[in-house]
């Protein structure tokens, strides 16, 4: 007879970060993964669209592209069902920060500026490429992975799909990358308004979609 393994235990220190409608916290049984935890309706709205976008939508695009997180399956917690993607971890070992993180730093963005310009850049036409789709891109939504001191690869690891009832852009290419312009066009804009000082105009120049 068969039973259910016991639920995987969920700390205060696994705790990695929350958002509007989801947690996050480091796998304790997998160091290389991570359980998100919806914490209200919306929340279980966009785990449901993220997983489903993934596996059924991108499928091997979703590996190939290189910057998104691979989903590995729900799981039971104590503090309800989760979903196992991978956790985006430095050359060092540390978890990787937010993109909203370094820009933020000016010494950061004047010291690797060309670093984060070279990444922003691969960002944009791997999203045009593989003609992935986001509800909108946010930089608290992007992970600047240090691949060694001086080099990045941004991943994207949140709000992956469409909230339209049908999306043409899954199935059409053309609305896709009309779609992926416009969203990485308003990202650009709405980085430009947030961050105000010179080195991140500087960043942002000639990298939206003409």
């Amino acid at each position: 007879m068969s039973t259910n393994p016991p639920p995987i235990y969920l700390s205060p220190g696994d705790f990695i970060a929350k958002g509007s409608h989801k947690k996050c916290f480091q796998h304790p049984q997998d160091p290389a993964r991570c359980i998100k935890i919806p914490y209200n309706a919306p929340g279980e709205t966009d785990l449901h669209r993220e997983v489903h976008y993934l596996t059924r939508v991108l499928k091997q695009r979703a590996a190939q592209s290189g910057i998104l997180p691979k989903y590995h399956g729900k799981v039971q917690t104590n503090l309800g069902e989760g979903h196992v993607f991978d956790l985006i971890r430095d050359f060092d070992g540390e978890i990787s920060r937010s993109l909203a993180h370094a820009l933020a730093s000016e010494s950061l963005l004047q010291t690797r500026f060309y670093g984060l310009k070279n990444a922003l850049v691969a960002l944009r036409e791997s999203m045009f490429k593989y003609q992935i789709i986001s509800m909108a891109i946010y930089p608290e939504n992007i992970l600047l992975q240090r691949l060694n001191p001086y080099d990045f690869k941004l991943m994207y690891i949140n709000d992956m799909g469409s909230g339209a009832f049908l999306p043409l852009e899954y199935y059409i290419p053309a609305a896709a990358h009309a779609k992926v312009k416009r969203r990485w066009n308003r990202f650009i804009r709405s980085l430009l308004r947030q961050y105000e000082h010179p080195a991140a105009a500087e960043l942002m120049r000639d990298i939206s979609f003409m």
